[in-house]
């Protein structure tokens, strides 16, 4: 199983949209895909058509729920472990029950699992907190989408700083890819940012950024992502592109 943490922790970066659009692109390459919903607003969860919780996940961090009764499939070929509000006290709760121990109980569970699932997406919450830090030492990758804005590059050094230091305790971790998110054509600014994205950070960008979609509201309303909203729509195209790079990028299956 392919861990990839998807992380940013300024909101409104495109990481929901991200993990919610390259899961169902992924279940479309016949990938078994699992999505963890480690946000406590629940967005990718209501994005796919579930009703927002996080008992389900909280219980099975604690050992008290398995994977079977924890997991809900959906109707775009992606299994999910639900977040919602629930997951806004996990910094708690997992101090409390386990102590400095509590970042490595989700590495334990999907250890269980690794035979389950080809790929397993964590969408994370907009901070470094303890949720965060739980995906970063159970994953092996990290995605990072980057909103194509003034000052990207600064907060995407930061972030990758941060995720080194977490190498010391998952030395196995590092970063597969950088996608430029919510690129618009006409904005000069936009085409500026991806270019320097592009110059500092190289090969570690994807060959195909994510253009904005105004749809893309449109379609988390109606909880349907974009592969059965709309289609025909070019943004789709270009998510499909970023997962047949990530296949490529792949690292041996932990």
């Amino acid at each position: 199983m392919r861990r990839i943490a998807i992380v940013n922790q300024k909101g409104g970066a495109g990481k929901t949209t991200t993990a919610v659009h390259l899961a169902v692109s992924l279940a479309k390459l016949r990938k078994r895909v699992l999505l963890i919903d480690l946000d406590g607003q629940g967005n990718a969860t209501t994005y796919l058509g579930l009703q927002k919780g996080g008992d389900a996940l909280l219980e099975l961090l604690l050992g008290k729920r398995s994977f079977e009764d924890a997991v809900k499939p959906t109707a775009f070929g992606v299994d999910v472990l639900a977040g919602g509000p629930q997951l806004e006290g996990l910094d708690v709760v997992l101090y409390m029950a386990k102590g400095s121990t509590g970042p490595l109980l989700l590495k334990k569970q999907l250890d269980a699992a690794k035979s389950r699932w080809d790929f397993a997406l964590i969408d994370c919450p907009p901070n470094l907190g303890t949720a965060t830090a739980s995906a970063l030492v159970a994953a092996a990758e990290v995605l990072i989408p980057v909103q194509a804005e003034a000052m990207a590059a600064e907060g995407l050094a930061r972030l990758c700083e941060n995720i080194e230091e977490v190498r010391g305790v998952n030395t196995a971790l590092r970063v597969v890819g950088v996608l430029p998110c919510m690129t618009t054509a006409r904005d000069s600014l936009s085409l500026e940012v991806e270019a320097a994205l592009r110059e500092n950070f190289g090969d570690l960008v994807f060959s195909q950024s994510i253009k904005r979609a105004t749809k893309i509201a449109q379609s988390y309303t109606a909880r349907k992502p974009m592969h059965a909203f709309d289609p025909k729509n070019p943004i789709l195209k270009a998510y499909d592109s970023v997962a047949r790079e990530l296949v490529k990028r792949g690292v041996a299956a932990a």
